[in-house]
């Protein structure tokens, strides 16, 4: 998806956001806690990003609330909607994921109504082939990442370039490969970095060991 395309759905997405946030919200049937983002579309989101382990849901709702997220599930058992809560009451995130056929669109708010990013995904057989990801706080970026599988639906690789559309000659270009022990769980996550930056350019390489 262009960034053009990706830049009128957020505009869409942030004009709407007060009537989007009721009608999801009204989907909820059951609300629970984590201590981090639940619910993504994207493969190994944890460890691509030194996340730590994945996120669970907690037991029982935490004492103090901030710092915590809140999940909100359909009846189908689908995260719909996720906030994220911060020590005081105009700040934190709010999270939509909304499902259409073969596509998961994220759009992330801050408390206020004010659209921070927008991911796209493509879903194909349950697999996610696909993100579109424009960032609209801070730097503006809009990366385009796609994974490949193999016949096991494995995923073996995946290719993410980004580029700060704010900042002209600036760009930066991720490989990485996915390995896995003989029971089919995450092995090594190794990735291969080229940053461009005006006027030169910089690359990284690393190792994630997954535990």
């Amino acid at each position: 998806m262009t960034l053009n395309e990706l830049q009128k759905q957020a505009k869409t997405f942030e004009k709407n956001y007060r009537t989007l946030k009721e009608k999801i919200e009204s989907e909820v049937v059951e609300w629970k806690w984590s201590k981090k983002q639940f619910f993504t579309a994207e493969p190994f989101y944890y460890e691509k990003n030194r996340y730590g382990a994945p996120a669970k849901i907690l037991k029982t709702a935490p004492k103090d609330p901030s710092g915590n997220v809140e999940c909100g599930f359909n009846v189908a058992g689908e995260v719909v909607m996720e906030k994220e809560i911060q020590k005081f009451s105009d700040h934190g995130w709010d999270r939509f994921f909304i499902r259409e056929e073969n596509l998961i669109w994220e759009p992330g708010f801050s408390k206020k109504g004010e659209i921070a990013y927008l991911r796209r995904f493509v879903i194909e057989n349950g697999l996610t082939k696909q993100c579109d990801h424009l960032h609209l706080m801070g730097s503006k970026q809009h990366r385009t990442e796609v994974f490949n599988y193999n016949s096991s639906n494995q995923l073996t690789s995946s290719v993410m370039h980004n580029v700060y559309y704010d900042r002209p000659n600036m760009s930066s270009l991720y490989q990485y490969r996915y390995e896995y022990n003989d029971a089919g769980n995450l092995k090594n996550l190794i990735v291969d970095i080229d940053h461009t930056y005006d006027p030169k350019a910089v690359r990284n390489f690393f190792i994630y060991k997954a535990k």
